[in-house]
Protein backbone atom coordinates (compact mmCIF):
# COMPACT_ATOMS: atom_id res chain seq x y z
CA UNK A 1 0.00 0.00 0.00
CA UNK A 2 1.40 3.33 -1.20
CA UNK A 3 1.92 6.82 1.30
CA UNK A 4 -1.59 8.26 -0.40
CA UNK A 5 -3.52 5.08 0.22
CA UNK A 6 -2.69 4.75 3.82
CA UNK A 7 -3.25 8.44 4.14
CA UNK A 8 -6.88 7.97 2.40
CA UNK A 9 -7.24 4.97 4.56
CA UNK A 10 -6.15 6.72 7.87
CA UNK A 11 -8.33 9.57 7.04
CA UNK A 12 -11.65 7.68 6.53
CA UNK A 13 -11.01 5.50 10.00
CA UNK A 14 -10.18 8.80 12.14
CA UNK A 15 -13.41 9.99 10.73
CA UNK A 16 -15.53 7.01 11.32
CA UNK A 17 -13.77 6.81 15.10
CA UNK A 18 -15.04 10.36 15.79
CA UNK A 19 -18.50 9.57 14.39
CA UNK A 20 -18.78 6.56 17.25
CA UNK A 21 -17.58 8.70 19.71
CA UNK A 22 -19.95 11.57 18.89
CA UNK A 23 -22.99 8.23 19.01
CA UNK A 24 -21.53 7.01 21.89
CA UNK A 25 -21.38 10.06 24.40
CA UNK A 26 -25.37 11.01 23.07
CA UNK A 27 -27.41 11.02 26.46
CA UNK A 28 -24.52 11.29 28.64
CA UNK A 29 -24.56 14.86 29.89
CA UNK A 30 -21.96 15.86 27.94
CA UNK A 31 -21.77 18.44 25.63
CA UNK A 32 -19.44 18.27 22.40
CA UNK A 33 -17.68 20.98 19.94
CA UNK A 34 -15.34 19.23 17.38
CA UNK A 35 -13.18 16.40 19.16
CA UNK A 36 -14.06 18.29 22.66
CA UNK A 37 -16.78 17.25 25.42
CA UNK A 38 -17.33 19.29 28.04
CA UNK A 39 -19.96 20.22 30.83
CA UNK A 40 -20.34 22.28 34.42
CA UNK A 41 -19.78 20.50 36.99
CA UNK A 42 -20.31 21.17 40.59
CA UNK A 43 -18.00 24.72 40.01
CA UNK A 44 -15.36 23.63 37.71
CA UNK A 45 -15.52 23.18 33.58
CA UNK A 46 -14.29 20.22 32.45
CA UNK A 47 -13.37 19.58 28.75
CA UNK A 48 -12.21 15.85 27.66
CA UNK A 49 -10.72 15.48 24.21
CA UNK A 50 -10.73 12.09 22.02
CA UNK A 51 -7.64 12.18 19.60
CA UNK A 52 -8.07 8.56 17.65
CA UNK A 53 -4.86 8.11 15.14
CA UNK A 54 -4.45 5.35 13.18
CA UNK A 55 -0.86 4.12 12.67
CA UNK A 56 0.17 1.25 10.18
CA UNK A 57 1.90 -2.20 11.00
CA UNK A 58 3.49 -4.18 7.92
CA UNK A 59 0.33 -2.07 5.72
CA UNK A 60 -2.37 -3.05 8.25
CA UNK A 61 -4.12 -0.02 9.89
CA UNK A 62 -4.83 0.17 13.96
CA UNK A 63 -7.11 2.25 15.63
CA UNK A 64 -5.57 4.20 18.34
CA UNK A 65 -6.53 6.91 21.23
CA UNK A 66 -4.83 9.65 22.63
CA UNK A 67 -7.20 11.58 25.55
CA UNK A 68 -6.45 15.75 27.23
CA UNK A 69 -8.17 16.39 30.15
CA UNK A 70 -8.41 19.79 31.10
CA UNK A 71 -10.25 21.71 34.12
CA UNK A 72 -10.75 25.47 35.61
CA UNK A 73 -13.32 26.58 38.12
CA UNK A 74 -16.06 28.13 36.42
CA UNK A 75 -15.85 31.68 37.94
CA UNK A 76 -11.82 32.51 36.13
CA UNK A 77 -13.17 33.18 32.89
CA UNK A 78 -15.88 36.25 33.75
CA UNK A 79 -13.24 37.80 36.30
CA UNK A 80 -10.82 37.78 32.90
CA UNK A 81 -13.66 38.68 30.61
CA UNK A 82 -14.59 41.47 32.71
CA UNK A 83 -10.48 42.72 33.66
CA UNK A 84 -9.87 42.29 30.05
CA UNK A 85 -13.11 44.45 29.02
CA UNK A 86 -14.87 42.23 27.60
CA UNK A 87 -18.03 41.49 29.37
CA UNK A 88 -20.12 40.31 26.23
CA UNK A 89 -18.42 37.27 26.48
CA UNK A 90 -19.87 35.85 29.99
CA UNK A 91 -23.23 35.48 27.71
CA UNK A 92 -21.48 33.32 25.17
CA UNK A 93 -22.26 29.43 25.43
CA UNK A 94 -20.37 27.21 27.57
CA UNK A 95 -17.94 26.28 24.56
CA UNK A 96 -16.35 29.48 24.52
CA UNK A 97 -14.57 28.59 27.58
CA UNK A 98 -13.03 26.12 25.74
CA UNK A 99 -12.61 27.39 22.20
CA UNK A 100 -12.57 30.94 22.93
CA UNK A 101 -9.52 33.40 21.41
CA UNK A 102 -9.12 35.07 24.76
CA UNK A 103 -10.19 33.18 28.01
CA UNK A 104 -7.94 31.31 30.89
CA UNK A 105 -5.47 28.42 30.25
CA UNK A 106 -6.81 25.58 32.25
CA UNK A 107 -5.41 23.06 33.96
CA UNK A 108 -4.63 19.79 32.06
CA UNK A 109 -4.65 16.72 34.53
CA UNK A 110 -4.32 14.41 31.48
CA UNK A 111 -2.06 15.63 28.39
CA UNK A 112 -2.02 13.42 25.01
CA UNK A 113 -2.32 10.16 26.99
CA UNK A 114 -2.61 7.06 25.04
CA UNK A 115 -4.99 4.93 26.58
CA UNK A 116 -5.86 2.20 23.80
CA UNK A 117 -3.80 0.87 21.13
CA UNK A 118 -4.82 -1.50 18.80
CA UNK A 119 -8.42 -1.02 19.57
CA UNK A 120 -9.47 -3.13 16.42
CA UNK A 121 -12.60 -0.95 15.54
CA UNK A 122 -13.96 2.30 16.12
CA UNK A 123 -16.86 0.96 18.23
CA UNK A 124 -14.06 -0.34 20.49
CA UNK A 125 -12.52 3.02 20.85
CA UNK A 126 -16.00 4.74 21.65
CA UNK A 127 -16.66 2.69 24.63
CA UNK A 128 -13.30 2.65 25.43
CA UNK A 129 -13.65 7.00 25.78
CA UNK A 130 -16.81 6.56 27.61
CA UNK A 131 -15.57 4.44 30.43
CA UNK A 132 -11.96 7.01 30.33
CA UNK A 133 -14.96 10.29 30.84
CA UNK A 134 -16.48 8.49 33.71
CA UNK A 135 -13.45 7.49 35.71
CA UNK A 136 -11.75 11.13 34.57
CA UNK A 137 -14.95 13.01 35.99
CA UNK A 138 -14.61 11.03 39.39
CA UNK A 139 -11.17 11.87 39.42
CA UNK A 140 -10.84 15.87 38.84
CA UNK A 141 -13.87 16.28 41.13
CA UNK A 142 -12.08 14.53 44.14
CA UNK A 143 -9.06 16.19 42.91
CA UNK A 144 -10.58 19.20 44.03
CA UNK A 145 -12.03 18.43 47.18
CA UNK A 146 -9.30 18.59 49.00
CA UNK A 147 -7.51 21.49 47.35
CA UNK A 148 -8.28 24.87 45.85
CA UNK A 149 -7.78 25.00 42.32
CA UNK A 150 -4.77 27.96 42.47
CA UNK A 151 -2.59 25.56 44.60
CA UNK A 152 -3.41 22.52 42.11
CA UNK A 153 -2.34 25.55 39.25
CA UNK A 154 0.76 26.47 40.95
CA UNK A 155 2.06 22.70 41.18
CA UNK A 156 1.69 22.32 37.95
CA UNK A 157 3.28 25.29 36.50
CA UNK A 158 6.22 25.77 39.26
CA UNK A 159 8.54 24.26 36.38
CA UNK A 160 8.24 26.88 34.19
CA UNK A 161 11.09 29.56 33.92
CA UNK A 162 8.81 32.00 32.63
CA UNK A 163 6.01 33.71 35.58
CA UNK A 164 4.32 34.99 33.07
CA UNK A 165 3.33 31.50 31.55
CA UNK A 166 -0.41 30.91 33.13
CA UNK A 167 0.20 34.00 35.37
CA UNK A 168 -3.26 35.19 33.73
CA UNK A 169 -5.24 32.25 34.85
CA UNK A 170 -3.47 32.01 38.28
CA UNK A 171 -4.17 35.56 38.90
CA UNK A 172 -7.72 35.12 38.23
CA UNK A 173 -7.87 32.00 40.08
CA UNK A 174 -6.54 33.93 43.38
CA UNK A 175 -8.92 36.61 43.13
CA UNK A 176 -12.24 34.46 43.04
CA UNK A 177 -10.57 32.83 46.12
CA UNK A 178 -10.59 36.47 47.88
CA UNK A 179 -6.17 36.00 47.95
CA UNK A 180 -6.37 39.52 46.63
CA UNK A 181 -3.15 40.46 47.98
CA UNK A 182 -1.42 37.33 46.31
CA UNK A 183 -2.78 38.16 43.14
CA UNK A 184 -1.61 42.03 43.39
CA UNK A 185 1.43 40.97 44.19
CA UNK A 186 1.86 39.04 41.14
CA UNK A 187 1.06 41.23 38.70
CA UNK A 188 2.66 44.04 40.46
CA UNK A 189 5.85 41.85 39.43
CA UNK A 190 4.63 41.44 35.95
CA UNK A 191 2.64 44.64 34.56
CA UNK A 192 6.30 46.76 33.72
CA UNK A 193 7.27 43.75 31.22
CA UNK A 194 3.66 43.79 29.51
CA UNK A 195 2.71 44.81 26.47
CA UNK A 196 0.12 47.30 27.03
CA UNK A 197 -2.75 45.93 24.77
CA UNK A 198 -6.20 46.43 26.32
CA UNK A 199 -7.95 49.69 26.72
CA UNK A 200 -9.31 51.30 29.89
CA UNK A 201 -12.25 53.19 28.95
CA UNK A 202 -10.86 54.82 25.82
CA UNK A 203 -8.28 53.86 23.30
CA UNK A 204 -5.78 56.99 24.27
CA UNK A 205 -5.82 54.59 27.83
CA UNK A 206 -3.74 51.59 26.98
CA UNK A 207 -3.12 49.33 29.89
CA UNK A 208 -1.90 45.55 30.22
CA UNK A 209 -3.78 43.07 31.83
CA UNK A 210 -1.73 43.20 34.95
CA UNK A 211 -2.23 47.20 35.53
CA UNK A 212 -6.10 46.52 34.63
CA UNK A 213 -5.70 44.26 38.31
CA UNK A 214 -4.48 46.78 40.12
CA UNK A 215 -6.58 50.04 39.11
CA UNK A 216 -9.40 47.42 40.15
CA UNK A 217 -7.92 45.72 42.93
CA UNK A 218 -5.90 48.18 44.41
CA UNK A 219 -6.86 51.71 43.28
CA UNK A 220 -5.55 54.63 41.24
CA UNK A 221 -3.00 55.41 43.99
CA UNK A 222 -1.23 52.00 44.31
CA UNK A 223 -1.53 52.10 40.36
CA UNK A 224 0.45 55.38 39.51
CA UNK A 225 3.07 54.37 42.58
CA UNK A 226 3.51 50.73 40.96
CA UNK A 227 3.94 52.59 37.32
CA UNK A 228 4.48 55.95 37.82
CA UNK A 229 1.79 56.82 35.16
CA UNK A 230 -2.26 58.37 35.69
CA UNK A 231 -4.56 55.78 35.32
CA UNK A 232 -6.88 58.70 34.21
CA UNK A 233 -4.78 60.89 31.51
CA UNK A 234 -6.39 63.78 30.29
CA UNK A 235 -7.92 63.62 27.40
CA UNK A 236 -5.97 64.64 24.57
CA UNK A 237 -7.40 67.60 22.28
CA UNK A 238 -8.03 67.51 18.38
CA UNK A 239 -4.89 68.85 17.41
CA UNK A 240 -2.81 66.36 19.69
CA UNK A 241 -4.79 63.79 18.13
CA UNK A 242 -4.04 64.95 14.88
CA UNK A 243 -0.29 64.38 15.03
CA UNK A 244 -1.05 60.92 16.32
CA UNK A 245 -2.63 60.00 13.83
CA UNK A 246 0.38 61.59 11.71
Amino acid sequence: MGKREENRLAKELKQKCEKAVGDQMKGTGWRKKHHTYFRQSDELFICLSAMPFIEFKQGIPTINLKVRSEVKPMSIDPIFWDLAQMPDNKSKPLSFRAWAAHKCMPLYCEFDKVVGADLGSPQNLAHLFQEWVSEEHKKIISKFQTRVFSDHFKASIKDHHNKAIGATTLICALISEQKIEEALKLAEELAPGEYRNLFNKTSDNRMNFYELVILKHAGPARFKAITGRDPEPKKKGLFARFLDKN
